[in-house]
């Protein structure tokens, strides 16, 4: 399944990016595309909804916002900085709307404090986050079906 690559070492992580089904759909194409080749998480509300800080060389399922597995991923890297220090390269690896950092920012500073409101925490320039390089490792069902045999093309 994983074209190769060595199984993980450790638990092997399942999610989905944003925090709705249409988000998760939206983000998770753009990671089968090659578009998406990077995420920004803040750390507090990480660890407030009780996940963990992705680590390098961490092979990850990522699913549409309905739960069904579109493609693995590994971390190559994770940069730790704050919100403010985020730059135009970040939001170009993050592949989201016109990639600008502008955009980037508005998008991600909307989304932030919402989930602020949500977790009762307070989201300000200074905010600790991660950012998540990632490689796309496969896209689950369209090049070799679960035993490795090439699937046929559709039409």
């Amino acid at each position: 399944m994983l074209e190769g690559w060595s199984p993980p070492t450790h638990e092997l992580e399942v999610f989905h990016f944003g925090n709705t089904p249409d988000l998760a759909a939206i983000l998770a194409h753009l990671v089968v595309k090659g578009v998406k080749r990077g995420t920004t998480g803040w750390k507090a509300a990480t660890l407030r909804d009780g996940y963990t800080i992705p680590q390098a060389d961490t092979v990850s399922i990522v699913t549409e916002g309905f739960g069904y597995a579109l493609c693995a991923i590994r971390t190559e890297r994770v940069e730790h900085l704050r919100f403010a220090d985020i730059n135009a390269t970040h939001a170009w690896v993050e592949g989201e709307g016109d990639r600008t950092l502008d955009e980037w920012r508005k998008g991600h500073l909307d989304y932030f404090r919402r989930e602020a409101r949500r977790l009762d925490l307070d989201f300000t320039e200074d905010s600790e986050l991660f950012f998540e390089h990632f490689q796309l490792i496969c896209v689950l069902g369209r090049d070799r079906d679960p035993i490795g045999a090439p699937t046929a093309p559709s039409r």
